[in-house]
């Protein structure tokens, strides 16, 4: 079956699936202000919703809040108001525990810095999330992490450490790492800041080829115009308000 150009049908098991994964409910976030002034508001009302499989993309200038708002649905921060449903469940109602159960199980996270560990292997790396995960997934772990390396061009660099590989091979085991516990949805925030062009055109086009393949949704905040083109819908977030664009 054809898929939807630049993922903008998400697909899984041969069939569109338009079930929402994730919904964010009229979320705000402030951060205290400086003494004598009152809070300052970061996230005013944002909503959004995500089907299953599909991709979005969040655009804006520096400092609008994009990466604060991908931590307030990832769990990392939690908001002021509104709330964040995953599944249906409010992350909101839950204690750091179910949190970090979440993080772990739910949702795999790839940022502009690999944060792969310097004295462990590309394979070893990849296995770390599932140290804390179930004994089911953990059983199966090794398997999926060497199929999903070779899938993106690193099965020949599964014993090497990062300080041995490019900056696009260490993003490519970083997206590997954060899919290993089969996550359902994928965050990630400017994956391509810090490669070339060729480089960040790669893992722009290995990110939608996972989405597909994998069925995971995916949000990536991100400043580059060509990535933000590729996915299904595009956000832009100015002054705390988010907004679709045309």
């Amino acid at each position: 079956m054809a898929i939807g150009t630049g993922g903008r049908l998400g697909y899984i098991n041969g069939m569109a699936n338009s079930e929402k994964l994730l919904r964010v409910a009229n979320v705000g976030l402030d951060y205290a202000g400086s003494a004598g002034n009152g809070p300052v508001a970061v996230l005013r009302g944002v909503s959004l919703e995500l089907a299953r499989g599909e991709t979005l993309a969040i655009t804006g200038p520096s400092g609008s809040g994009k990466s604060t708002l991908l931590n307030v649905i990832g769990t990392l921060d939690r908001p002021t108001r509104g709330s964040v449903f995953l599944e249906g469940r409010d992350l909101s109602q839950l204690g750091e525990a179910e949190l970090a159960a979440v993080r772990n199980e739910q949702i795999g996270f790839v940022f502009q810095a690999h944060f792969l560990l310097p004295q462990c292997t590309v394979w070893e790396n990849v296995l770390v999330p599932t140290l804390a995960g179930n004994n089911a997934k953990r059983a199966e772990a090794p398997a999926r992490a060497e199929r999903l390396l070779k899938r993106v061009g690193l099965g020949e660099r599964m014993t090497h450490r990062p300080g041995q590989l490019s900056g696009g091979e260490r993003q490519r085991a970083a997206v590997v790492r954060a899919l290993i516990n089969q996550p359902k949805l994928l965050l990630a925030d400017e994956p391509t800041g810090a490669l070339d062009r060729a480089a960040a055109g790669q893992l722009a086009q290995l990110l939608l080829e996972l989405n597909r393949e994998e069925g995971v949704s995916l949000i990536v905040v991100t400043h580059a115009p060509d990535l933000a083109r590729k996915m299904g819908r595009v956000f832009e977030l100015a002054d705390g308000a988010l907004a679709q664009c045309d």
